[in-house]
């Protein structure tokens, strides 16, 4: 996906209040926070949490059967989706591209465009087709619009920070304050125990939950990280590759032709443009040229031919990998896919970075 998940200003970033339609939408992100806090964490209460909020708006019955559906659509992500996934702790306002595509997901099952719902997780995941989400998400059609009927779905919009109880009466208001800029919030700010709300307003802890051992300092300590993995069965586990092989070189008239092997062992990309420059064998740049090679389909092997213009060859010594301009999808930052990007040659000629 191309949605940026590490935006070096955050400001740029949309807030639930825009992302998400009703209420419904705001519990769904708010309890996939929670769900995908607890695979990163290993911590049961991160799930218990997401429990209490949901039962306590919709009561035990339909509030378990809430949280189930959307365990079931993070399972699915975690099942058919390569590389990580980014997400925003449970106080913020903000949205990662990530969670804005989720959203956009649940809403095509809600709104029951089929056909807009399969192409829409393909996409999220980087596969070909995606059942197993598709199937969770569909799954989840009718709690959603359960919860958001609960909710008193078709009044006013959710404001930010405050959200009716099935009774009608309001719950506590989250301020807006330092936590849409991960900063701990000022003790004044407490008064009204942050702890006991949910994202943007979702019922969350309860003093009780210090019962089972996730407190308000635990709470702020995952309000201080931007984009936490949560989907990585090993936090230090590093991204798979993309193998650039330069596989062989022939003079074409004036200009020397590539074949380039691309071995995409990832999720698959839309556009993956590196910068690339021939040196004669004394080691002095010749010629430069930018090319596309995506797009990229996920785990599979690729061939592109391109040409180095207007030189022989004979004339060429070595071939540098300057940079990747572009890439589009998947785990789409640029200096990441740098990062991840391995050279290697079968032409006779060093490739390298």
């Amino acid at each position: 996906m191309s949605a940026p998940t590490t935006p070096s200003n955050h400001a740029a970033m949309q807030r639930v209040a825009d992302v998400c339609g009703d209420t419904a939408d705001i519990l769904a992100l708010s309890v996939a926070r929670f769900v995908a806090a607890g695979y990163m964490t290993s911590d049961v209460a991160c799930w218990n949490a997401a429990f209490d909020g949901a039962e306590e708006l919709l009561g035990p019955t339909e509030g378990s059967r809430f949280v189930a559906c959307v365990v079931a659509i993070i399972r699915a992500l975690r099942a058919e989706r390569d590389g990580d996934w980014s997400f925003m702790p449970a106080s913020c306002c903000r949205v990662t591209g990530h969670e804005c595509a989720l959203v956009k997901l649940i809403n095509r099952g809600r709104q029951r465009l089929w056909a807009d719902l399969e192409a829409a997780a393909a996409e999220i995941t980087g596969q070909d087709a995606a059942p197993r989400l598709v199937a969770a998400v569909r799954a989840a059609v009718g709690p959603l619009d359960a919860a958001a009927r609960a909710a008193g779905r078709g009044g006013p919009a959710p404001r930010p920070g405050l959200l009716p109880r099935r009774d009608g009466a309001p719950l506590i208001r989250l301020p807006q304050t330092r936590a849409a800029r991960h900063e701990p919030p000022a003790g004044a700010e407490l008064e009204e125990d942050v702890a006991t709300v949910l994202a943007l307003s979702v019922p969350l802890y309860r003093r009780r939950i210090g019962r089972i051992a996730l407190d308000t300092a635990a709470c702020f300590a995952l309000s201080a990280l931007l984009v936490v993995s949560a989907l990585a069965q090993d936090a230090s586990e590093k991204a798979p590759p993309i193998k650039l092989q330069l596989n062989k070189v022939e003079t074409a008239g004036e200009a020397c032709r590539i074949t380039m092997v691309i071995d995409n062992k990832g999720s698959g990309l839309k556009s993956y443009k590196v910068d690339l420059f021939a040196f004669d064998p004394e080691g002095v740049a010749q010629k430069r040229v930018a090319v596309e090679l995506g797009p990229l389909p996920p785990k599979k092997t690729t061939v592109k031919i391109f040409d180095f213009p207007g030189i022989a060859c004979n004339k060429v010594g070595r071939v540098l990998l300057n940079d990747v301009l572009t890439c589009d999808g998947g785990d789409a930052a640029r200096e990441a896919c740098l990062e991840r990007t391995e050279t290697d040659s079968k032409a006779g000629l060093p490739f390298d970075r």
